[in-house]
């Protein structure tokens, strides 16, 4: 199990707290795993008798389903923000918090998690690998190895601000598999679905090279 470090100070408004997230901050942030919402395998919301949406009706994903715990939304994208690319580590505790309470609601549970990978360009100029870090603390919280499977060999641009077509074309061939597996099932983690596009091309990678299943954990997803 993983503990949580003595907090007395709340991560967003500083009142005196318990935990990283004090009762009234806790409200601020939209688990879609409460939510009973009919969502895509893609975790888009589907309304009327739609099972799934029109991008994976066109194109169906190489992963079974995405599981994703919050709204990528204010105050949650600003921590992520302030996080990755700020490096303002101090927000770290929250996000753990929130992300250990939406694993725990995840089933049926892989053999083991994968993160997606950073470039190593990337890595070194962030200093760490969010994804990496988040698939650790759900791994042994829930008894589960974490792998990295993955490499990215391609540097690309960053997916921000591109469309769902750009997304792919950017994204397109960039991830390998760092050695043969035995794995069935497996989850990749990272820290934000938009569009599946990053999350899609990593899964074939695994798909090709033998996996039967593979899905998406995520700490937010963006509508």
């Amino acid at each position: 199990m993983i503990g949580f470090s003595a907090h007395t100070i709340c991560t967003l408004c500083s009142s005196s707290s318990a935990s990283a997230i004090c009762p009234s901050c806790k409200h601020l942030f939209i688990p879609l795993y409460q939510q009973r919402l009919e969502t895509c395998i893609c975790g888009a919301i589907l309304y009327g008798k739609a099972s799934h949406c029109l991008a994976c009706l066109q194109e169906p994903p190489y992963f079974h389903k995405v599981f994703a715990g919050y709204r990528y939304a204010f105050p949650l994208n600003q921590l992520l923000i302030h996080y990755k690319h700020l490096r303002q580590h101090t927000t770290e505790a929250c996000l753990k918090q929130l992300w250990l309470q939406h694993v725990l609601h995840i089933a049926p549970l892989p053999e083991v998690l994968v993160p997606i990978p950073l470039h190593f360009r990337r890595r070194w100029r962030r200093g760490f690998n969010q994804a990496e870090r988040l698939a650790k603390f759900a791994a042994q919280e829930l008894q589960l190895p974490c792998v990295p499977l993955l490499k990215k060999h391609i540097h690309t641009q960053s997916q921000q601000g591109k469309t769902r077509r750009e997304r792919k074309q950017n994204i397109q061939g960039s991830f390998s598999v760092r050695k043969p597996f035995n794995f069935h099932h497996i989850a990749l983690v990272d820290d934000v679905i938009t569009t599946g596009s990053t999350a899609n091309e990593a899964a074939q990678a695994l798909i090709t090279l033998g996996a039967r299943r593979v899905d998406i954990w995520a700490l937010a997803r963006a509508f």
